[in-house]
């Protein structure tokens, strides 16, 4: 009976120190939140930027958020043997584009969540891969 009261609250509102926090945070945090965003905006464009000059791949640069999709099937492989065959060969991780539907089966996913230099090391390390595999 307990976990069938509290089911509710959980799935259809969010609790009001939650929304307390978020209300503080809108408020007050812009200089923060600035700083986020430009500094994801310099790893994007850094690991974009080198990924752009790579004969094969077709780069989705966004205009915000933390990933990029990243189109492979010029390469003649889908993003799960991509994914697959670039962490055996590069020791670099992306996401198989096939998590987000059929339409990205293509393509993979990469997140901007290490600094910078790691972001260069492994965009490098994809181009050697991308090399490698020809088109």
């Amino acid at each position: 009976n307990h976990l069938a009261n509290l089911s509710p609250c959980l799935l259809f509102g969010v609790n009001q120190f939650t929304q307390d926090a978020a209300t503080f945070a809108l408020r007050n945090v812009r200089d923060e939140a600035m700083e986020i965003r430009e500094t994801f905006r310099d790893r994007r464009d850094s690991f974009c930027g080198v990924l752009e000059q790579i004969n094969g791949l077709r780069i989705h640069r966004p205009a915000g958020g933390m990933f990029t999709m990243i189109d492979v099937s010029r390469l003649g492989m889908d993003g799960e043997a991509f994914a697959n065959r670039l962490l055996d060969d590069s020791g670099v991780a992306v996401v198989p584009g096939f998590a987000f539907g059929e339409s990205t089966r293509n393509f993979v996913r990469v997140g901007y969540l290490h600094d910078k230099e790691i972001l260069i090391d492994a965009a490098g390390r994809i181009s050697r891969f991308v090399s490698s595999v020809g088109t």
